[in-house]
């Protein structure tokens, strides 16, 4: 008899988590990395653990001296929610980018992205991870590529943040 009021009683106290429902949901955004680049996303969530985000920007670079750069920036990736709860989902995003114009960087991105969810449309995120770049652009996004480089985020642990509006 005391087990079954014992397990009543845990049962009484059990919270459930509920996640953030995402899908069918579509949004967009923007994003900034700390090299500077920045775009604008559009996110739609096939189901609730998969999602698809398409990226557009540009940058533009103009050192001392003259040689300034306008880049064009081209992004698609795919996300997985690893982690659901009732504001925050961890998502792990696989990212691929081109950016070019005067010269080229093809960027392959696996990283984490913890996204907040500030209102049920409003959601505030940053992202980490390791990338591998492959280009011809010395000094394109700050990247320093000539070649093949691998590199943890863009500048130490931080690759970059943003926000996606849903709809």
């Amino acid at each position: 008899m005391t087990r079954v009021f014992t397990s009543l009683a845990l049962l009484g106290f059990a919270t459930t988590v509920s996640a953030k429902e995402v899908a069918g949901r579509v949004g967009v955004g923007a994003d900034a990395a700390i090299s500077g680049a920045a775009a604008i996303h559009t996110t739609y969530w096939v189901s609730q653990k998969v999602g698809l985000q398409g990226s557009l920007g540009m940058a533009m670079t103009s050192p001392d001296g003259g040689g300034g750069t306008t880049v064009a920036i081209l992004g698609v990736a795919g996300l997985y929610n690893l982690v659901e709860r009732d504001t925050v989902n961890l998502t792990g995003q696989l990212a691929f980018g081109l950016a070019a114009v005067d010269a080229s960087v093809f960027r392959i991105s696996p990283s984490l992205r913890p996204e907040l969810f500030v209102t049920d449309d409003l959601s505030l995120h940053t992202t980490v991870g390791v990338s591998l770049i492959f280009g011809d652009g010395s000094g394109v996004l700050g990247s320093n590529v000539d070649g093949t480089t691998f590199r943890i985020g863009t500048s130490g642990l931080v690759g970059g943040a943003g926000f996606t509006f849903y709809f």
